[in-house]
């Protein structure tokens, strides 16, 4: 096992000869590659190593890296938050390079959508300026769960106004499955929002370099394979939360990031000057 983890390192170094920005960025991660099973997937690594099938994703993930450097001047210290992967638990490993894609995914979308003075923050992730509004940015990705019941999901019934239940359900459609990866997001992340007001939850599919379906809700896949409304979805959700009274009151905008070549969508939309 020791000489075939030499050969992908390797080969992943060769790969990288030419790809300044992922060797620059990602080295603590890569030396630590060959600590995982050859045989197991890994998020990044396996791309590396099969780099032909791989290299248009690989050489937009570099284009942005560099990117990145010009429009968020912490960009190496949010990377190296996470630069020690959990050792022996390539589950993990990926699912903690993934979250950090995303948020790399986030300061590009960003600055897409016209926001300025993009800063590393921790917590909430990110600050950035748009409008003269200085926002508090949090992101997530929706991740497959994990466990015997990763396949199952919850929806949540209010019978009153002090009285919830979950119910569970599994194989559910792929709309439901995003509207409540995003309700659920907004719950899980709500201390974070709070801190600053305004603040923006920025979701992930989990496909914004890599295309890795062990990590991701069963059956979301990006949006060209949607037959529904994202737009839509996200509005609904903010709807309903509305009515509930259940929206965190620094919350202005959700943005739905679904992958790399994808436009992210943005609700309620932000202002245009």
């Amino acid at each position: 096992m020791a000489s075939t983890c030499c050969l992908v390192l390797g080969m992943i170094v060769f790969w990288l000869n030419g790809r300044s920005n992922i060797k620059h960025f990602f080295s603590d991660w890569i030396k630590q590659f060959s600590n995982y099973d050859p045989e197991d997937y890994l998020a990044l690594r396996d791309e590396l190593q099969n780099s032909d099938e791989y290299i248009k994703k690989l050489q937009v993930l570099d284009n942005d890296l560099k990117l990145a450097t010009d429009i968020c001047p912490d960009i190496s210290q949010l990377i190296s938050e996470k630069k020690k992967l959990p050792l022996n638990n390539s589950d993990e490993a990926s699912r903690q390079i993934l979250d950090k894609l995303s948020e790399i995914k986030a300061v590009i979308g960003l600055h897409r959508l016209g926001f300025s003075n993009i800063r590393f923050n921790k917590s909430p992730d990110f600050t950035a300026i748009n409008n003269g509004l200085l926002f508090g940015i949090e992101v997530t990705r929706m991740n497959k769960p994990a466990g015997h019941r990763q396949d199952v999901f919850e929806r949540s019934y209010y019978l009153n106004d002090n009285l919830m239940v979950n119910v569970s359900y599994s194989d559910g459609k792929d709309a439901e499955k995003l509207y409540f990866g995003i309700y659920n997001a907004i719950s899980r992340k709500e201390k974070q929002l709070s801190k600053i007001e305004p603040a923006i939850l920025w979701v992930s599919l989990g496909r914004d370099y890599l295309s890795a379906g062990k990590f991701e809700i069963p059956g979301i896949g990006t949006q060209l394979k949607f037959k529904f409304d994202n737009c839509n979805v996200i509005s609904n959700v903010w709807d309903n939360l509305k009515k509930q009274n259940l929206l965190p009151k620094s919350l202005r905008h959700i943005v739905l990031s679904p992958g790399s070549d994808l436009a992210d969508l943005v609700y309620p939309p932000l202002l245009i000057k």
